[in-house]
């Protein structure tokens, strides 16, 4: 069923949820969009998505989700635009929604989310020169996406889906540079002209290897304070004995000395 204006539509933004507005029945017209579906992704994956883009100033100012079997079949169900002119389209058998972004994000002010702390981010590991094979693969890439972005997104996806178990990156194309394969067999392409590597994406594990390495140290600084302050008070006690029984002795010999002379 569908519905011609959305009252509330919740956006989950990094921990934090928007409403937008300014929904409508239908497919944005042109082809000039980015595609960010990926298989399994959701309604509000789509629109957390787009958001994150149109804030990056990537050209994502409209986005056009379709909840139909043929889009969500071919992956591309989820569609960005910069704008949006025209009327909007109906395609037979399928059901769209375009969701002005721009116009609704002004409204709400959002603010512009957290920078992920370094454990939650992603790195490569494995990593391996050359393309993975295969045309079964989603692309995760938007404009001006980065290396870390793609590696990023790529393990998010797995984390949602497990359907990124391989992302290859190229740093030579300006689109399509960030795919992202459920399994990656055969031996690695190397493309004429392009540079490519392959990874498997993982959550970053530097930042708690700081902590680790932190508190071992911190361990350590605090068992050799210890051991220095048990070798003081040993050494006082010793001190403290010496200096009684040479009193004690002293005491000794000016006894005989005196009962001598008597």
């Amino acid at each position: 069923m569908c519905f011609r204006v959305f009252a509330a539509l919740a956006i989950a933004v990094g921990g934090q949820s928007a409403v937008a507005s300014d929904t409508r029945d239908g497919l944005c017209p042109g082809t000039g969009y980015m595609n960010l579906g990926w298989s399994g992704m959701t309604k509000d994956k789509c629109l957390e998505r787009a958001s994150e883009v149109h804030r990056g100033n990537a050209g994502c100012s409209v986005v056009s989700y379709s909840p139909s079997d043929g889009p969500q079949g071919s992956t591309n169900f989820c569609r960005c635009f910069s704008g949006c002119d025209g009327d909007l389209q109906h395609p037979a058998g399928e059901q769209w929604e375009t969701i002005e972004l721009a116009v609704a994000q002004s409204r709400l002010a959002v603010a512009p989310s957290p920078v992920p702390a370094p454990a939650s981010g992603a790195s490569a590991s494995g990593v391996q020169e050359g393309l993975c094979p295969g045309t079964g693969y989603m692309n995760l890439a938007w404009s001006g996406m980065s290396k870390d972005k793609c590696l990023e997104r790529a393990y998010q996806v797995q984390q949602d889906s497990g359907s990124c178990g391989h992302v290859s990156y190229s740093p030579s194309l300006s689109t399509n540079f960030c795919r992202c394969f459920s399994s990656c067999e055969g031996e690695l392409l190397q493309p004429a002209g392009e540079q490519w590597e392959t990874s498997v994406p993982q959550p970053e594990s530097g930042g708690f290897g700081l902590v680790v390495l932190a508190c071992t140290l911190a361990g350590v600084g605090a068992c050799l304070v210890a051991t220095g302050c048990a070798g003081a008070c040993i050494w006082l006690r010793c001190r403290t004995r010496a200096a009684a029984s040479d009193r004690a002795n002293l005491a000794t010999s000016t006894t005989n000395e005196v009962t001598h002379e008597v």
